[in-house]
């Protein structure tokens, strides 16, 4: 009950709430767990999860994004907001654990598109890299997708439209506490055997 207490201190939670969640899956035979979240400051908690993070190596995928910064005045330029060094302690932009969260709007600000791979100089206008290219940042789909098997994207660094699986609600959402709660974990989660088939997607 150690992660419902800490969940029940509040918002944020400590960032050993991600660890012992990474852990129970993990251990119950998920592939990898992928957080859609960003922690690119320091919290509580930093040590526990950076510990659960050297014990299962490459299967915890994190976010990071691409943001505009000021360089000068009147002048921007991208840069890409990687996960904190108290977490990751030598996080890497081309990193498979670390997956950018961006979704791109098209001409009429509306976001119908995914793109898997992006560089600063392409998003400052230069011409995307050459077909093949693997150490160019990815997107945290890119990363989860890799963790399940092995794909070939053709043209990664140009959009692609979503294919959508189906109208809202297609996929259940279950509540994080449940992975901790004896009950939900045994009537949900079959004591873990949904997990190793991937049936589960967890929400804050």
């Amino acid at each position: 009950y150690h992660a419902l207490n800490l969940m029940a201190m509040g918002w944020p939670w400590s960032r050993e709430v991600y660890g012992l969640l990474s852990e129970r899956l993990l251990t119950a035979g998920a592939r990898a767990v992928v957080f859609d979240v960003l922690l690119p400051k320091s919290g509580v908690g930093d040590e526990a999860f950076q510990d659960v993070l050297r014990r299962f190596p490459g299967r915890i995928v994190l976010g990071s994004n691409f943001v505009r910064e000021t360089i000068g005045p009147g002048q921007e330029a991208w840069a890409l907001n990687l996960p904190v060094s108290t977490v990751v302690p030598d996080p890497s932009a081309d990193g498979g654990a670390i997956g950018y969260v961006n979704f791109w709007p098209g001409f009429d600000g509306v976001v119908r598109a995914a793109q898997y791979q992006a560089t600063l100089d392409q998003l400052e206008g230069g011409a995307p890299p050459a077909a093949g290219a693997v150490t160019a940042p990815a997107s945290l789909a890119f990363r989860a997708a890799t963790k399940l098997e092995p794909f070939n994207l053709d043209h990664p660094f140009e959009p692609h439209l979503f294919r959508y699986a189906g109208p809202p609600g297609t996929y259940t959402a279950v509540p994080v506490y449940q992975v901790f709660v004896p009950d939900y974990w045994q009537r949900n989660f079959g004591n873990g055997a949904a997990v190793k088939i991937g049936r589960a997607s967890c929400r804050e």
